[in-house]
């Protein structure tokens, strides 16, 4: 049960986004004022929202690895955006697993276009070595009997 008013409720959501929108001008300006430092990118990718805003995210992605190509969170976060499962996507794993060879989700989403690919038996060493990983994960049990 709310024992909050709705004007007090009303206020709280005022606020709400008040930091919202502060949280996204300061992001803004940590990539406009040093635009040669990945750091902003990812502060303005986490204030605008990855799943609100993909298109967005992907392009701020893309330009945090034209600076640091090697950056092992860009290219995580690249592949799991860009998974279309074509050529790209394929050498963005890659990328992502020389980079970061203990990256749980690389393994996961990598197993995940593998099997979407036909290519089970690499899928599955995906998907152990996912769990491996991450022990007490559910979702690479899950997805090798999809």
């Amino acid at each position: 049960m709310n024992l909050q008013s709705p004007r007090a409720s009303e206020s709280e959501a005022q606020a709400q986004k008040q930091r919202h929108l502060l949280r996204l001008l300061k992001a803004r300006n940590v990539a406009l004022y040093r635009p040669s430092e990945v750091d902003g990118y990812f502060r303005l990718i986490e204030a605008l929202g990855l799943e609100k805003n993909a298109a967005v995210c992907k392009v701020l992605l893309r330009r945090a690895l034209s600076i640091a190509p090697l950056d092992p969170a860009a290219n995580e976060a690249q592949f799991m955006l860009d998974g279309t499962g074509d050529h790209r996507t394929f050498a963005q794993m890659r990328r992502c697993l020389v980079l970061q060879p203990a990256s749980y989700v690389g393994h996961l989403h990598g197993g995940m276009h593998l099997r979407n690919a036909g290519k089970l038996s690499q899928a599955e060493r995906f998907m152990i070595r996912a769990l491996a990983i991450d022990p007490n994960a559910s979702q690479p049990k899950e997805q090798l009997w999809k």
